[in-house]
């Protein structure tokens, strides 16, 4: 099999939280900030809306660069050349420059701007539930904290990170800084587990029915995050939520679910346990338990878990043991790269042999 010709034709299946649908409209994690271009010229930042649909108006402050990349790396694609220093009257990663019993935090005001200042101390610790601050009024975080996703989250420098289980993200538009972040949680997707203290669902209050979901790049990170609106109830099958001019969001998806480009448009795919699996050794090709694809709705004997690091640019890079439901007979690739022969399904893993089942998904990547 031609490896490259698969990937070409799955470039946008999970590589989507930074791509629109036909270009013209923007596509965003909400509370993320990106870099634009002003009013008479300057450089500035946007922030993507609560709903994920658009970003708001551009606003200029020194320096900004545009914040997060799209590979959510711990120097959150920011200039390293950047400090620190306080931002404002404070600083709000070292806690610097306020008085006793008081905390220094961003507050925005109408225009989509705001400034880091000193507020009293707020009551809720790293992790507890909370409400966002509104133009003009702050959190009820603890100092070093900001309420993001409706927690409490560690304020930090993208530079010098959060540390193995959070990825220091600029996600709520500090426009007067360019490395100021919030420590966002790592997770495993097919657990739906918050890597940091294996809470389930992420961290949401009520696990049954989760409100905050594992979201991410097929080759990673997958972070806790809230779902886009109306994508609550996509699960496996439905069609995955995306802004009206076409595209999908990252978390356009259900927890436990990730947006993937079939052959009538996004739908949602349910994340599994994968398992080795090829001619002659295909019991487990619906993956493991207790996260099957049977368990998780994909219940067509045809789906098969297939190991997420096949549709990642660098297999090697990808978060091992993470798979998706995914059914061969409703896929199809160029097998040829011959415009006059059509296209053909995706093998079975049951009819493969090594090591063209590494290069379809249905073992890990070789080291």
């Amino acid at each position: 099999m031609n490896r490259g010709t698969l990937l070409a034709a799955l470039t946008l299946s999970l590589c989507i939280a930074g791509c629109g649908g036909d270009g013209n409209e923007p596509l965003c994690t909400p509370g993320a900030s990106v870099a634009c271009v002003g009013t008479g010229g300057c450089s500035g930042g946007q922030v993507c809306n609560a709903e994920g649909t658009g970003f708001g108006a551009c606003s200029c402050g020194p320096g900004l660069d545009g914040g997060t990349d799209a590979g959510g790396s711990n120097d959150g694609g920011t200039d390293d050349s950047g400090t620190d220093a306080a931002v404002g009257t404070c600083s709000l990663v070292d806690q610097t420059g306020c008085g006793v019993n008081q905390r220094c935090t961003w507050i925005e005001d109408d225009l989509g701007g705001g400034e880091a200042t000193c507020e009293s101390d707020g009551a809720i610790p790293l992790l507890g539930e909370c409400v966002a601050a509104s133009s003009g009024a702050p959190d009820a975080c603890t100092a070093g904290h900001f309420c993001l996703t409706g927690l409490c989250l560690q304020l930090c420098s993208t530079v010098e990170g959060c540390g193995a289980d959070f990825v220091c993200t600029r996600f709520v538009g500090f426009v007067d800084d360019t490395t100021t972040g919030v420590c966002v949680p790592r997770c495993d997707p097919v657990s739906q587990t918050r890597l940091h203290d294996d809470a389930p669902a992420c961290g949401s209050p009520m696990p049954g029915t989760p409100t905050l979901g594992c979201y991410g790049f097929a080759s990673g990170p997958f972070t806790c995050n809230r779902p886009a609106q109306g994508a609550a109830t996509q699960t496996h099958g439905e069609v995955a939520v995306g802004p009206p001019g076409g595209g999908v969001f990252i978390s356009g998806c259900a927890p436990g679910y990730a947006p993937f480009l079939g052959p009538t448009g996004y739908v949602c795919r349910a994340f599994c346990t994968p398992v080795e699996t090829l001619m002659g050794n295909d019991a487990q090709r619906q993956g493991a338990a207790p996260h099957t694809c049977p368990a998780r709705g994909a219940v067509a004997t045809t789906e098969e878990c297939r190991f997420l690091s096949f549709l990642a640019d660098n297999p090697s890079q990808a978060v091992p043991g993470v798979g998706l439901c995914l059914d061969p007979t409703q896929q199809s690739y160029d097998h040829d790269q011959d415009p006059q022969t059509g296209e053909i399904p995706w093998p079975s893993c049951s009819t493969l042999t090594s090591p063209d089942h590494i290069a379809w998904g249905c073992a890990p990547p070789a080291p």
